[in-house]
């Protein structure tokens, strides 16, 4: 037996590293072309864009981890039943879920992992990861000068050049609007030639130009006499502050209280204080409208017998005669007021609930994600042994398909928790109660060793089908 587990743990091993890294390569990927055009010519370095990509897979890590089971677990089981190697263990006694045994006690370990990296090591890579991209997100576009175009990248200078060398720092045909003064287009510098460099600390640039003129409108009269000073050089520095380019990291206690940077107790508490708000504010609410239902008992007629109060066809009828105009009038005017005073706690009340369903989401997310990845384990290793089909081929269609099926059922569920169409826990826990029965189903055929896609098998029974109509004609 021991030898029957290590076989079966080392053909699950190799596929399983594998497809986790690919798979979480993909989801690493997804992200980065997602914000690929927040990232590109802001002059990031690669160690901050090797950082991002770290904090962001550990994000993904629970996520990866259903898939690369579910594949692996396929491709595992596919490959023993290709080489007829169940055929064997069935010949000698041993039944499917005996096989399966040691796989289930790994599935058991990589649960427990994937809550510790959900509950743990998630909230603080989310923490850095989100303030990270938030900076590189608000980092403006490094200073770049192109070649026969208007540079616009600082808002109070626009340079065109023309001429510019690849790779180096000349530049000829130099163009300068300069309105750092707030007075609108009253300043422009023209060289022939010219060279720019930055500052050690990269916030300021210098340009030196070579054989050029300054114009600049001394003061705005009207539009028939505008004065202007002229001023030729031979050489001229102009110094242009760009600390405003540099990338900047924020504080990452900003992000510290969002739903997602939270473990799993930090989360409950936040859904109790909550929902103690929320039930304040329903108390709030009913103390509010309370006093409106009160109707004086001296506006009401003595009502003597029960045959009385039974022949009264309204409630207006048991009101006096003098005061049943003042009275529907009051009452017309705290119906709008009990309206008015419901339709803003309603707009109130739902962002608490809204507030309170995202906690519960991700509360819930923490653990339908471990839980996962044993019913996609339940789901693979039988439909592996039934296939019969090893390799990358057939096992990552069939894998992409069942793990698209459990996330569109996943994501409809949330977006329906979101939308208070749902209760929470169904709502987060649907996908694995829809394919929880299908492991279950095919974990039982499996060791049944039923052709479930064994195509000669649905052949007869088309032609079986066929043949009884044709003979009924």
């Amino acid at each position: 037996m021991k030898r029957l587990n290590f076989l079966v743990i080392k053909s699950f091993i190799g596929p399983f590293i594998i497809t986790f890294f690919v798979s979480l390569f993909v989801l690493v990927m997804q992200f980065l072309f997602m914000y690929i055009d927040d990232m590109v010519g802001k002059g990031l370095s690669f160690a901050t864009i090797a950082q991002l990509m770290m904090y962001m897979s550990v994000t993904l890590i629970p996520m990866a981890l259903p898939l690369a089971v579910l594949l692996s677990s396929i491709m595992t089981f596919g490959n023993l039943g290709e080489h007829f190697e169940l055929v064997a263990f069935k010949s000698a006694g041993i039944s499917l879920l005996r096989a399966m045994r040691p796989l289930i006690i790994i599935m058991v370990f990589l649960c427990g992992v994937a809550f510790v990296i959900s509950n743990y090591l998630m909230p603080s890579a989310s923490i850095k990861a989100s303030t990270l991209l938030h900076d590189v997100r608000s980092a403006k576009p490094t200073f770049e000068l192109k070649d026969d175009a208007f540079t616009t990248s600082m808002p109070e200078v626009i340079i065109r050049v023309s001429g510019k060398e690849k790779g180096g720092n000349k530049v000829n045909n130099i163009l300068i609007y300069d309105h750092r003064d707030n007075r609108g287009n009253t300043k422009v510098i023209s060289a022939q030639s010219g060279e720019f460099y930055f500052t050690e600390d990269k916030n300021y640039v210098k340009f030196d130009l070579y054989k050029g003129a300054s114009y600049e409108q001394v003061e705005q009269r009207s539009n028939s006499f505008n004065p202007m000073t002229v001023m030729e050089f031979d050489k001229q520095q102009i110094v242009f502050d760009i600390g405003e380019f540099k990338f900047e990291r924020s504080d990452e206690s900003l992000y510290r209280g969002h739903f997602q940077m939270l473990r799993a107790n930090e989360l409950q508490f936040f859904i109790d204080s909550f929902e103690l708000e929320l039930k304040a504010k329903y108390e709030a609410n009913f103390t509010f409208i309370k006093p409106y239902f009160h109707l004086s008992d001296s506006i009401f007629t003595t009502i003597h017998t029960e045959k009385t109060a039974s022949n009264q066809a309204n409630f207006i009828d048991q009101v006096k005669s003098e005061y049943r105009t003042s009275t529907i009038y009051r009452a017309l005017e705290n119906a709008r007021a009990i309206k008015q005073s419901i339709n803003y706690n309603m707009d109130d009340t739902d962002s608490y609930i809204k507030s309170i369903n995202r906690y519960k989401i991700e509360w819930h997310r923490k653990f339908t994600l471990s839980f996962a990845i044993m019913v996609l384990f339940f789901v693979g290793a039988p439909f592996g042994a039934i296939v019969k089909k090893g390799g990358l081929g057939m096992p990552m269609i069939i894998s992409i398909f069942l793990f698209i099926i459990y996330h569109i059922i996943s994501i409809s569920g949330e977006k329906l928790i979101k939308e208070n169409n749902s209760n929470v826990f169904m709502g987060m826990w649907v996908a694995s109660f829809v394919l929880l029965p299908l492991g279950i189903y095919l974990t039982y055929k499996a060791t049944k060793d039923a052709q479930l896609f064994n195509k000669e098998i649905y052949q007869k029974l088309f032609w079986g089908v066929f043949s009884i109509f044709k003979t009924k004609k």
